[in-house]
């Protein structure tokens, strides 16, 4: 399905990524393009493949929706069988994909195994042990008392074919976990992977061609953003799957909506860390540099800002560049790399002016603040305090290693803060005092909100992912994630010979007004006003069953 007018949509690097994005011209086919993805490091190309065009795009749909019928009819033990499969040869090629992850977007090798290969680990168990509960749950009663000899079930129908556009910052685990819960519940799947990351994205189609899923039932179109990620937004799917920036997603959500075209959306943040007078600081630190600095800060949620009682203040603030300056930078196949570098050229010269603009306003750097000397799109782990309010580094997602520290008088100043920006993925609370952090994270916009840890939740198959405000809309993950990718189809039946009488058949008799109040005050009211309509309620039903059923 093609439109006279697609959405903007960024041009490559960045289609499905975070940060600033690149404006499309509304050209109609581009020329063919190579994509090629590149060592972030050493600046080596890794893999190298023919992008898909927009004809491309539209014939891989078409095979997508011819199979997906076929697909949809095997069993759902047999289909969730191949996803076990998938997770038995994901395992036996873990090394080979690790070092793929780390080749293609420079992350440590550890950070490989944790973020990518991790989660889609435990989707593939979650899937395997819970998706037949959720999509084919068993026969209820219903609870309305005349519909006492009714039986209801509600079984989850595939939406048919979704288009997944993945980010390049978790290369295996954001595309594969959408895929294998799609094809869990009866889907095909059209998957563009980011081109930074093509390699990855291809394998996890290999991979599940390994496992057993036909081939048609999960293509991927390797490709830019324009003309393949377009030409996807435009296809003929019946869901799309996003993750990427807040302006992106955006304008993809309006294009589905004109369509009537459904889609989740998981898109931009700017995370906070509420860290209370009585936290644990030595916890609230380390947990704190890990989440801003994993990934090389490029991680939808990571901590991007800390929200910090002023009482706490400098002892944190001396926790934290202690340290980010012991972070070792280095190639992520480095086995002592703790920070790998950023995904490219432009993503590094982001750094540099967010750290530029914050200076300029008043902030102090207290380490880092620069790119090192070496080959690579490296950037130094970096501690800004002092940060104005209108800093840039507080209002948009900064994806990368930069994080900014701001003093706050009291937790309400925290709170206001934390909510004062269009995101709301998600969020942390450090203190000792767990059910006051539990209390806190109901009053933060977010959508996810840790106590005394952050930016890990995507691993736990079983919780919703995704944001609120302009951080996204639908979920991923658990139960709401596998019925976001399907549609309810549900079936009643009564008894083929009935013992009771329906109040609401033919005919409408003088008195049925009456008998209608009389069986409400016996179904929904007290005591003493279901001892008075009993038994005239018990003689209008024998009537109205002998004025019906006749033998």
């Amino acid at each position: 399905m093609q439109a006279a007018h697609r959405p903007q949509l960024p041009a490559s690097p960045r289609t499905g990524s975070r940060g600033p994005t690149r404006t499309w011209h509304a050209s109609a086919v581009a020329a063919p393009v190579r994509v090629r993805s590149v060592d972030p490091a050493t600046l080596e190309t890794v893999t190298e493949t023919d992008a898909a065009n927009a004809e491309a795009v539209g014939v891989a749909v078409a095979a997508a929706r011819a199979a997906q019928p076929a697909w949809a009819a095997v069993p759902l033990r047999e289909r969730l069988a191949r996803v076990g499969r998938f997770g038995e040869v994901l395992l036996a090629r873990d090394e080979a994909v690790a070092r793929l992850v780390s080749r293609e977007m420079g992350k440590p090798i550890p950070e490989a195994y944790a973020s990518d290969l991790l989660p889609t680990l435990d989707a593939v168990d979650w899937l395997v042990s819970r998706a037949a509960a959720v999509l084919e749950p068993g026969p209820f009663r219903l609870r309305n008392p005349i519909l006492l000899d009714r039986r209801s079930q509600v079984k989850r129908a595939p939406r048919g074919v979704v288009g997944i556009i993945g980010p390049w910052n978790y290369p295996f685990s954001l595309p594969a976990i959408p895929s294998l819960f799609a094809l869990a519940a009866g889907n095909a799947v059209v998957l563009k992977p980011s081109e930074q990351t093509t390699g990855t994205g291809l394998l996890v189609a290999e991979i599940a061609r390994a496992a057993g899923f036909p081939e048609d039932a999960l293509r991927v179109v390797p490709g830019p953003g324009e003309p393949t990620g377009a030409a996807l937004v435009e296809a003929d799917v019946d869901h799309l799957v996003f993750t990427g920036s807040c302006e992106v997603g955006a304008r993809i959500g309006r294009r589905m909506a004109e369509r009537g075209v459904g889609c989740s959306l998981e898109l931009g943040g700017s995370d906070p860390a509420l860290v209370l007078a009585d936290a644990d600081l030595d916890v609230a630190a380390n947990g704190i540099l890990w989440g801003r600095f994993t990934n090389a800060g490029q991680t939808c949620a990571a901590v991007k800002r800390v929200l910090v009682h002023e009482s706490v203040h400098d002892a944190l603030v001396e926790r934290l560049v202690d340290g980010a300056r012991r972070l070792r930078l280095g190639r992520g196949l480095e086995a002592e790399t703790d920070v790998g570098p950023l995904v490219d050229e432009r993503a590094a010269r982001e750094m540099e002016t967010f750290v530029q603009d914050a200076v300029k306003r008043g902030a102090r750097v207290l380490c880092g603040g620069a790119r090192p000397p070496r080959q690579g799109w490296f950037f130094e782990p970096t501690v800004l305090v002092d940060v104005p309010r209108d800093a840039r580094v507080l209002h948009e997602e900064v994806f990368g290693p930069v994080l900014p520290v701001v003093r706050c008088r009291d937790e309400d100043e925290m709170i206001e803060a934390a909510n004062g920006t269009p995101f709301g993925l998600s969020a942390s609370v450090w203190t000792r005092d767990v059910e006051r952090g539990r209390t806190l994270a109901l009053r933060l916009d977010a959508g996810t909100v840790t106590v005394n840890d952050a930016a890990y939740t995507y691993a736990a198959t079983e919780t919703p992912w995704g944001g609120v405000k302009a951080s996204g809309r639908g979920r991923t993950h658990g139960v709401d994630g596998l019925l976001d990718l399907t549609v309810p189809r549900h079936v009643n039946w009564a008894p083929g010979r009935r013992r009771l009488a329906e109040l609401w058949w033919f005919p409408y008799e003088a008195d049925l007004a009456p008998t209608w109040r009389r069986a409400l005050r016996w179904l929904y009211g007290g005591a003493a006003g279901k001892a008075r309509a009993s038994g005239a309620l018990t003689t209008a039903l024998l009537r109205k069953r002998n004025l019906r059923f006749r033998p």
